[in-house]
């Protein structure tokens, strides 16, 4: 899909500074901005920007997608990881980015609720392309998405430790306790591979249907310069750590046995 006419850009940046969405209840939502504007062409994953003004008695979550004819694009798609905003009168922050070479012709920003109730939503028309060739040079975001960005990944990170203790030990205890399960799956996976065969290997190979996406995805996440690009490594790695020390447990019991 393209577009010739040179009043396309400015007719769409006009658009998406009058999106605007407002339910009644106490909710007001306005994308004032984009960076970069309609019309641009973005390198593998370099994001695109939305700026968001809020009123809200409640607090708010946002996410955005990119959308073409319609049709949801989520082939190498990486977006925001919407923490949740205060209450009251403010600005918060969306955006979008692609591995592939992708084209899309509208954002769609997604407003949820504190515990992720579908509010309502705000369309975007948007001419942006990705040309999925890394960028020899990254390109600078505008001042508001990079104060907006870092305000973002502070919160998403500080509601990642947060916890009901007053110290927060249980919570800083917890998350030591995934960082180090990532090398021990590491090598947890590497022994059982090498070692096990049959059934047993079978078993032990399992977890990798799930982390070798997840491996993609954090160096996809790691490369769009993104700060919390591990956070869902410590998520899920826990789990696959705790099913192969099941594996090398019963191996060792029944294993022997058989």
């Amino acid at each position: 899909m393209s577009c010739h006419c040179r009043w396309c850009p400015v007719l769409f940046v006009l658009m998406a500074a009058t999106a605007f969405a407002e339910t009644g209840e106490g909710l007001s939502v306005r994308i004032l901005e984009t960076d970069p504007p309609s019309g641009a062409v973005l390198g593998a994953r370099e994001p695109l920007y939305l700026r968001i003004a809020y009123r809200s008695d409640a607090p708010l979550r946002f996410q955005a997608a990119g959308y073409a004819q319609g049709v949801e694009i989520r082939r190498g798609a990486a977006m925001n990881p919407a923490p949740s905003y205060p209450p009251g009168d403010g600005e918060s922050i969306a955006w979008i980015a692609y591995q592939d070479a992708v084209e899309i012709d509208e954002v769609r920003v997604q407003i949820f609720s504190d515990g992720w109730n579908r509010l309502d939503s705000l369309t975007v028309p948007l001419m942006v392309s990705w040309d999925g060739a890394a960028p020899v040079t990254g390109r600078a975001p505008a001042a508001w998405a990079r104060d907006l960005s870092a305000a973002q990944q502070h919160m998403t990170a500080r509601a990642v430790t947060q916890t009901s203790t007053p110290d927060g030990f249980w919570a800083t205890a917890l998350i030591s306790l995934m960082a180090w399960s990532i090398p021990g799956y590491l090598l947890a996976q590497i022994y059982t591979a090498m070692r096990y065969r049959g059934g047993w290997r079978t078993a032990a190979l399992l977890p990798l249907w799930i982390m070798v996406p997840l491996l993609g995805y954090t160096l996809f996440a790691l490369l769009a310069g993104s700060n919390l690009w591990p956070l869902m490594l410590l998520f899920i790695t826990p789990f696959a750590f705790l099913y192969l020390l099941g594996v090398l447990l019963a191996k060792g019991v029944w294993g022997r046995a058989a």
